[in-house]
């Protein structure tokens, strides 16, 4: 139940980590990405459900029921709202004798709760914008929304418009005008993470979109998805092939499903597989040819998702 102090607080910490590395405008871009994949977990879900709460109630519950990206990033995002309030200054020294105070020890979310309030009680700080239990024991998404500019993730975007316009406007290949092909400089895979969003949000929200079979035949030679290693970036391109049932994609979507076991990656591109009507016999052969080389907790939940959909 208390699962989020532990994954909110490293995902905090990565993007600290990040920032310090490529500058404090990939901590905005990899926290507002992120978000996506926290509205979906909770569209899911239903944003009544009890996990999508930060603590949810696990009595007589599997623990392995709830699992997503949910303590995750609603974790680090009250973790991030809390260094606003708490100020950058003091955060800092906050987190210093967090981490002093509870090493090698276990601790609830009362405890955490309890630990802030006098720490910043201490030193003269204003909790009072802090509702301990809307972010705590509400369900859906956070109640404070993300502030963060996102200069990165408008880059992508831009480009991404370039691959939405009429065809009246792209050149003779079937590309946009002016397109280069291989990745813009300083891109970094989040880039191609948030492209992909803003072109399944096209498919999502306009039945005339642009994007086409032969469209994304020529994205993919201008920029080689199916020939990356990337995960995340395969991930993302194989459903967003799937959304648009590009037959194509399926010999990829196999093989990625034999080569990698997260479960990030592997129940939404099976529960999308299985959803595709002329395809939904490869998830289920896939999944009993391959289940037993995956995780337990994984194979468990693989099989409730195909179970769930036949």
């Amino acid at each position: 139940e208390h699962f989020w102090l532990n994954e909110g607080w490293t995902v905090w910490l990565e993007r600290r980590i990040e920032a310090k590395m490529h500058g404090e405008t990939w901590y905005a871009f990899s926290s507002l990405e992120a978000n996506d994949s926290l509205q979906e977990a909770v569209s899911r879900y239903g944003d009544s459900h009890n996990f999508t709460k930060l603590v949810p109630t696990l009595r007589d519950i599997d623990p392995d029921d709830a699992f997503s990206c949910i303590p995750y990033e609603k974790g680090f995002q009250f973790i991030h709202f809390l260094g606003e309030v708490i100020g950058s200054k003091a955060f800092p020294e906050y987190v210093t004798a967090y981490i002093g105070e509870f090493k090698m020890k276990t601790l609830t979310s009362d405890e955490f709760k309890a630990f802030t309030i006098s720490w910043c009680g201490g030193r003269g700080v204003d909790l009072s914008a802090v509702d301990w239990d809307e972010w705590l024991h509400a369900p859906g998404m956070p109640p404070v929304r993300l502030s963060l500019a996102n200069v990165e993730g408008e880059r992508a975007k831009e480009l991404a418009a370039q691959w939405l316009r009429p065809q009246s406007e792209m050149d003779p290949s079937g590309c946009p005008e002016g397109a280069a092909a291989g990745a813009p400089q300083g891109w970094r895979h989040q880039h191609w993470l948030v492209f992909f969003g803003c072109l399944s949000s096209e498919i999502d929200s306009e039945p005339s979109h642009a994007l086409s079979l032969e469209r994304l035949l020529r994205m993919d030679e201008a920029y080689g998805f199916s020939a990356s290693r990337n995960a995340e970036v395969r991930f993302r391109w194989q459903r967003l092939c799937i959304k648009l049932r590009a037959d194509f994609i399926v010999p990829q979507v196999v093989d990625f499903l034999k080569s990698q076991g997260r479960m990030k990656f592997v129940r939404p591109l099976f529960r999308e597989l299985n959803a595709w009507p002329e395809h939904a016999h490869v998830a289920t052969q896939t999944f009993e040819e391959w289940g037993g080389n995956y995780h337990p907790i994984a194979r468990k939940m693989l099989a409730q998702d195909l179970a769930a959909s036949a």
